[in-house]
């Protein structure tokens, strides 16, 4: 889910990603990998290094 805003803004299931994923800059903002938000498809689609999917 996407939501307006300043900046880019989704609602994620924390308990489905893998441990320390998301990061921390003193903008102040949380940062998270793209390839967390799409489907595995589209992110090999646009060429997502696919040999480091687990």
């Amino acid at each position: 889910m996407v939501w307006p805003g300043g900046g880019i803004t989704f609602m994620v299931d924390v308990t489905r990603v893998p441990p320390r994923s998301f990061g921390y800059v003193p903008t102040p903002a949380l940062v998270a990998p793209l390839e967390f938000t799409m489907r595995l498809d589209d992110y090999a689609a646009l060429g997502g290094h696919m040999d480091a999917v687990v």
